[in-house]
């Protein structure tokens, strides 16, 4: 990316530190780091399935990617 952030996986142990060094780089860094994560997460397939499963109440049907 353009800007320099660099796209994680969140469940890295690394992603943490990155995560730390862009809180320490200002206010605006690290809400173009949290928007970035945050996309990364909604796209995921299961982002829909845990809301979906509990309106239907039933256990959600996790892909496990």
């Amino acid at each position: 990316m353009s800007d320099g952030l660099v796209l994680i996986d969140i469940r890295e142990e690394s992603s943490f530190k990155t995560a730390i060094v862009a809180t320490r780089r200002g206010w605006d860094e690290m809400v173009r780091y949290e928007e970035e994560a945050c996309r990364e997460v909604f796209v995921h397939p299961d982002a829909a399935e845990g809301p979906l499963a509990f309106t239907e109440k039933r256990e959600p049907r996790f892909s496990d990617q």
